[in-house]
């Protein structure tokens, strides 16, 4: 027979073994929450969500660090929604099977020396935006271009 231990009525609890096997339960964090202090031991992956390609480019930071899109036109990609500081992450751009498309930025994305980089305009070209949150309204990047 087994006995499952009692809950002591504290939310967000599972139950886990500790170092002798014995059952017990005890508080972890939500995907909200955070905590100081934590090792994270083996890899830590982020989705890489796909961006709908339009004339200006939304980028929702709720739905994932890492986005990519294929540019089918000269676009612009948007202040994001939802911009938390400390979030960082990569945005792949590809050009699509015609090239020579260019990207522009909204007023929240900040580069080197205050100029936004010209990505590579060649046909089914590949750069990256690395970027990092450093207040809900000023985003620091980085293009890494003609990636191959």
């Amino acid at each position: 027979t087994f006995t499952l231990p009692a809950a002591d009525g504290t939310a967000n609890q599972a139950l886990k073994t500790d170092g002798s096997g014995a059952l017990g339960f005890a508080s972890y964090l939500l995907l909200s929450e955070t905590t100081n202090g934590q090792t994270v031991t083996g890899g830590v992956r982020g989705n890489v969500v796909a961006l709908t390609d339009a004339s200006s480019i939304a980028f929702d930071m709720d739905d994932g660090v890492h986005a990519s899109v294929t540019l089918g036109g000269n676009r612009t990609l948007a202040n994001p929604t939802n911009v938390t500081v400390g979030q960082s992450g990569v945005i792949y751009v590809k050009q699509d099977s015609t090239g020579s498309r260019t990207l522009s930025f909204g007023s929240y994305w900040s580069f080197a020396s205050g100029t936004a980089p010209t990505l590579t305009t060649t046909a089914s070209a590949l750069d990256a935006i690395a970027y990092s949150v450093e207040s809900t309204t000023n985003i620091v990047a980085t293009a890494i271009l003609n990636i191959s």
